[in-house]
């Protein structure tokens, strides 16, 4: 259980890092942080798009009128 817990702390103090680190790139370099936000924003559409075509439900061919010949 420590360990879990040690993780989980781990990762939000990394996050809080990088919070921070982003928040002072943009007051630093706004030019850069707007790319970097436009680029992180088409990655997550491009991400999405390719969740959703995975997710289609499968559609089995449709019928044919044509079976199996009897050899008439």
């Amino acid at each position: 259980m420590k360990e879990t817990d040690s993780m989980y702390r781990s990762v939000a103090d990394s996050s809080r890092t990088e919070k921070v680190t982003r928040e002072r790139i943009a007051q630093q370099y706004p030019a850069l942080h707007q790319s970097e936000t436009r680029a992180r924003a088409g990655v997550q559409q491009t991400q999405a798009a390719r969740v959703q075509q995975q997710t289609r439900r499968y559609e089995p061919p449709a019928p044919t009128r044509s079976g199996p010949k009897l050899g008439r």
